[in-house]
């Protein structure tokens, strides 16, 4: 039987961010409470290998050092397998984590699933150091690293 919803619950700005427990590219087990008095950005992308979703990653690879200077963690996630983000995250020579493996149960849990194909929704989600998020940016604006730090998203989130 063939089941979907075209609603999903949305995340709000100003709750907490859904706990997730998933492996990353190498198999380690991330957790937002890992997270807990650090500043995050997770960034959810539809499918690895492909031209948009490439130059996504890679642009946040670029604004690497800028999020460090924040300071701020990046995470990637999408539906893909562990081995294709593991290929992926080699690939593109990331030095933060991309999650796959499991990460239809975060796209779900944070609202951000396709209603026909399953996948992720482009979406960038900022999250406070007590895991609160902060801001949401849908689109373009999702595969642009710099809103987050253009806008003073940081600023506003105290330590």
């Amino acid at each position: 039987m063939f089941k979907f919803s075209l609603f999903s619950s949305s995340l709000t700005i100003g709750e907490n961010a859904p706990e997730f427990s998933l492996k990353d590219q190498s198999g380690k087990i991330r957790r937002l409470s890992d997270y807990k008095g650090k500043k995050l950005v997770i960034y959810f992308f539809p499918k690895a290998f492909t031209p948009g979703w490439t130059l996504q990653v890679r642009s946040y690879r670029e604004a690497y050092e800028e999020f460090q200077e924040v300071p701020a963690s990046i995470i990637g996630v999408s539906t893909d397998g562990g081995w294709l983000q593991e290929r992926f995250h080699s690939a593109c020579g990331l030095p933060y984590p991309l999650i796959g493996e499991g990460g239809k149960d975060v796209v779900q849990d944070y609202g951000l699933k396709t209603a026909f194909l399953g996948s992720a929704k482009r979406r960038t989600v900022v999250i406070d150091c007590d895991g609160v998020v902060r801001a949401i940016f849908k689109g373009k604006r999702s595969m642009d690293p710099r809103p987050a730090l253009e806008l003073g998203t940081f600023g506003e989130i105290a330590n």
